[in-house]
């Protein structure tokens, strides 16, 4: 039997590899890219693992903006394997993250879920690309917190300080929603939030250390919030 969870007042959430498809995203461009510079050789899957190691170099501090990450890991990326990337390419890629699309249940279950908690996204992203994925969400959102507010990017404890700050919370009183083990839950754990891992496609099935649930897709977690503030 699942451990109860008593005093969660907040649902925080990882947005990028949770609740929208950000290795699909990133492969979608990356296909497209590839196929123009007549590279369709280029396995798409191997190539976003490694712009994946490439950008979690990146995000190393000092703090910058993500964008300019985005744009140099691309074409950091690219350039392993031979490839040159324009300005414009690199700021094309940028751009297209605020376009990438939620898995096909999120919207729907981040409804049922703001009308148990408040649900609030602590993303490594910049405010503007939150912006333009906030409306694909369709869902109320408390608040977004980007990393260009806290100034840290996860796993960084400092992005779930400043996110508790920021509402005002305990540790214990959000429960904190990702996919990630490394960028989220470890960290999230460690600080004494409460975390639920969910399964998405190209990670692993099950999460690498304890967690309060565990989910099949974000459908599951209104019928977990209902459970936990009756």
């Amino acid at each position: 039997m699942a451990e109860p969870m008593r005093g969660v007042r907040y649902v925080t959430f990882d947005c990028y590899g949770t609740l929208v498809d950000w290795l699909g995203g990133v492969a979608r461009f990356a296909r497209g890219l590839l196929a123009r510079k007549g590279r369709a050789d280029v396995d798409a899957t191997e190539f976003v693992r490694e712009w994946e190691r490439v950008q979690r170099r990146l995000i190393e501090p000092p703090y910058r903006p993500y964008g300019e990450i985005l744009e140099e890991s691309l074409a950091k990326t690219l350039a392993a394997r031979g490839i040159a990337a324009s300005a414009d390419e690199a700021r094309a890629f940028s751009a297209s993250m605020g376009t990438w699309t939620p898995f096909p249940e999120v919207p729907a279950a981040l409804r049922r879920a703001a009308g148990i908690l408040p649900c609030v996204l602590v993303s490594n992203t910049d405010r503007a690309i939150l912006e333009k994925t906030l409306p694909l969400l369709d869902a109320p959102i408390h608040r977004a917190i980007s990393a260009e507010e806290s100034r840290h990017y996860k796993p960084a404890r400092g992005a779930f300080e400043h996110a508790l700050r920021a509402l005002g919370a305990r540790p214990g009183e959000c429960l904190h929603v990702s996919a990630y083990e490394e960028y989220d839950l470890e960290p999230a754990r460690d600080l004494g939030m409460r975390t639920a891992y969910v399964r998405r496609p190209g990670l692993p099935p099950e999460p690498g250390g304890p967690v309060d649930r565990v989910l099949d897709d974000l459908a599951a977690l209104p019928r977990v919030l209902m459970e936990i503030t009756r």
